[in-house]
């Protein structure tokens, strides 16, 4: 399979495909990380979202409070939220960094072994956070300033995390290599991004249908997010094995040049 990605584009039906193989036979494996790495992101955002729900709006600025008054609960809004986004900075790269080297043994018609991932994936770990910590700011500062130029950085840089994990590049260096790999792709790209965005949309509104009778229930929701994830990550697998294809082309073309 190496060899054969090496050569042509992978059409949209052999990513799935490949995607599917992938995500059965390292089914135990997926459904231990994604759910590891999802749940305590999970518990905190079950605990914001029913603090959001608490906290109405309407209510406090009827009742005259100055904002002086609402001070206190902005902060802990804020440093809920930062929370969130700090653990997903630090989780999130973990079960990405596991699902490339799953997709890279794969095409390699290796198998896939827990120990080796993980070890691999916990090595780079740091450099992982820094990678995706840099691409979420540089994301932010893009859609902050001027929406059309972040969303083309967003989709040019979309496969940093990935080049941290499979190569020695990392930070700036992953963020020039997804560059590198998405230059003469881009709308191609942001095709494929956009229908598996669309596609895990539709599939999480359906999955997550149950939860509406766990609202007084926070951490049994939590546990349940964490689960439904465990399908979802299917979606995961199919821009890795794109990031694959175009890397393995890539290389092997400017190997002969």
């Amino acid at each position: 399979m190496l060899e054969e990605i090496k050569k042509r584009r992978l059409t949209l039906g052999e990513l799935f495909g490949l995607s599917g193989r992938a995500f059965a036979r390292n089914l135990l494996f997926t459904a231990i990380v994604v759910f590891c790495v999802g749940l305590p992101i999970n518990i905190v955002s079950q605990n914001m979202a029913g603090y959001l729900k608490n906290f109405d709006w309407l209510s406090f600025a009827g009742a005259g409070y100055s904002i002086q008054d609402m001070m206190p609960r902005f902060r802990s809004l804020f440093i809920v939220s930062g929370v969130t986004a700090l653990m997903s900075v630090v989780f999130e790269p973990l079960s990405l960094a596991a699902v490339t080297h799953i997709a890279d043994e794969t095409v390699r018609d290796k198998k896939a072994l827990f120990s080796g991932i993980l070890d691999a994936s916990l090595m780079k770990w740091a450099k992982l956070i820094v990678t995706y910590a840099l691409y979420a700011l540089l994301m932010y500062i893009g859609f902050l300033l001027l929406f059309i130029p972040g969303i083309f950085f967003a989709v040019s840089m979309y496969f940093c995390s990935s080049a941290a994990a499979l190569t020695d590049k990392w930070g700036p260096s992953a963020l020039a290599e997804s560059r590198r790999l998405v230059r003469g792709n881009w709308w191609r790209t942001f095709g494929l991004i956009l229908l598996i965005g669309i596609m895990e949309l539709v599939a999480a509104g359906v999955l997550e249908l149950p939860e509406g009778a766990m609202q007084n229930a926070p951490l049994l929701a939590a546990v349940y997010q964490s689960v439904i994830q465990i399908p979802l990550a299917f979606f995961s697998f199919i821009p890795v094995f794109y990031f694959l294809n175009l890397k393995y082309m890539k290389d092997e073309a400017e190997r002969h040049d």
